[in-house]
């Protein structure tokens, strides 16, 4: 998982560059560069600080869609970096747990991430190619739209809770035996304590 945060960061990082350089910013792209080499050596070294620095590729590619030189790039470099967060994230809260599964679900994890930023920055350069005249009524009832199928895909893709009989009571509901001793194991028994 640090190695796909690792490759994402990069990423970023050359898209900035690339478009910091098209725009003829020598120190955006001199800044874009040693901002991801640092985060990938906080990376390398296990002592990431992923939060402080997508602070500092958002404030870049802020400044790099002033330059008025397209939105692509600097939009790629945002969800790269976002991703490289995410992933950088995702690896340090891994670290402590078996290595079992950690490359099944690294994979599905890049697979997920890389199809999702292919269609956001997708959508960017769709959005960049295309134009539109829109009242602002009908704005308003494409984000409706955009929402409602959002929700409902989102709804949709949720796992179907399974039936628990072991689930906590409500309410007043009778409690059984079993469950109240079960309940008391549980707890702390004051009688257990050790006084010093």
């Amino acid at each position: 998982m640090r190695a796909l945060a690792v490759g994402w960061i990069a990423l970023a990082g050359l898209a900035l560059a690339a478009h910091a350089a098209a725009a003829g910013e020598p120190a955006l792209v001199g800044v874009a560069v040693g901002l991801s080499a640092l985060w990938i050596a906080t990376e390398i070294r296990q002592a990431s600080r992923a939060t402080l620095f997508l602070t500092g590729f958002v404030v870049l590619a802020g400044l790099a869609t002033a330059s008025r030189h397209g939105l692509l790039l600097p939009a790629l470099a945002l969800t790269a970096a976002l991703y490289g967060w995410d992933a950088a994230l995702a690896a340090a809260r891994l670290d402590g747990h078996a290595t079992d599964g950690r490359r099944r679900l690294s994979l599905r994890y890049a697979a997920a991430g890389g199809v999702q930023a292919v269609v956001g920055v997708g959508l960017v350069a769709a959005a960049s190619l295309l134009r539109l005249r829109l009242s602002f009524g009908g704005a308003i009832g494409l984000l409706v739209g955009f929402v409602g199928v959002a929700t409902a895909i989102g709804l949709l893709s949720r796992p179907a809770p399974a039936p628990d009989a072991e689930s906590a009571p409500s309410g007043d509901a009778p409690v059984s035996p079993e469950r109240e001793r079960a309940g008391r194991r549980l707890s702390p028994d004051p009688e257990d304590s050790v006084e010093a």
